[in-house]
């Protein structure tokens, strides 16, 4: 899955996550964020509720709240299902807006930070400042504008 975002709030039991349930078996998420809030028992993610099995999860965030009793992060709740890790490389969350300050991967980061483009160039991300949201600029995945808006995907409405 890549170039996707969801809005809504999900709840559930286990394996709940603001796009993703469960990342397994060599699924891959990609550029890609979450903004709704999440709720659940055990394995509750702001991004993805479980990785693993060689799941990966690249240059994607998570900003929504999240609510769980066991294995609930910022961005991911358990990243070890099955026969082993997956891998989480360029990913964020909101540690402020989630009320999450640990993840089972990614890198934590204020508001402020996530919504300003060094934390995302500095980790690879193909993104461009923009002056506003209607005025993207299709070159590039992401767009934000700087200090205002959360990245956003450059093909959105």
């Amino acid at each position: 899955m890549s170039d996707s975002y969801a809005t809504s709030s999900v709840t559930g039991d286990e394996h709940v996550g603001g796009l993703v349930g469960l990342n397994f078996g060599l699924g891959t998420v990609s550029d890609s964020y979450s903004t709704g809030s999440v709720s659940g028992d055990e394995y509750i993610g702001g991004l993805v509720g479980s990785s693993g099995d060689r799941g990966t999860l690249s240059n994607s965030y998570s900003t929504g709240t999240v609510t769980g009793n066991s294995h609930a992060g910022g961005l991911v709740g358990q990243n070890y299902y099955g026969t082993g890790e997956g891998t989480v490389s360029s990913c964020f969350w909101d540690t402020q807006a989630s009320g999450r300050p640990t993840s089972d991967g990614g890198t934590g980061k204020t508001t402020v930070e996530t919504q300003s483009i060094t934390t995302f160039s500095g980790a690879g991300w193909n993104i461009i400042a923009v002056a506003n949201v209607g005025e993207p600029d299709s070159f590039y995945i992401w767009n934000i504008v700087n200090g205002v808006t959360y990245p956003f995907l450059s093909w959105q409405p």
